[in-house]
């Protein structure tokens, strides 16, 4: 996994929150982690993930997503994100916050 940031300077970041990119080899995990302060939602760029988050009646949540496909993880749920698949994948991340945090 390599998260990479977008040139925002020209102020969309305010506006946006930040929206990084994430490649996954694969078998590539984005391990479960939180953001406290706001939802990601993320778009598939190119491969295929397993996603999902429990909810606060500690219910799992999960989806197979493919190229084209967004998901949504709402704000301070525990999530993650897995490529399964034996290609390559990769994600563009939008947060309502752009303090987002992880935990």
């Amino acid at each position: 996994m390599s998260p990479l940031n977008f040139d925002l300077s020209n102020g969309l970041e305010d506006l946006c929150g930040k929206r990084p990119t994430t490649n996954y080899a694969s078998g590539g995990i984005n391990p479960p982690h939180t953001h406290p302060c706001d939802t990601e939602m993320i778009f598939v760029l190119e491969g295929a993930l397993d996603v999902g988050f429990i909810t606060t009646s500690n219910v799992l949540v999960s989806k197979y997503i493919v190229k084209g496909e967004v998901f949504p993880f709402p704000r301070g749920l525990v999530h993650f994100q897995q490529n399964n698949g034996d290609v390559p994948a990769a994600t563009i991340s939008a947060f309502n916050n752009q303090l987002s945090g992880h935990n």
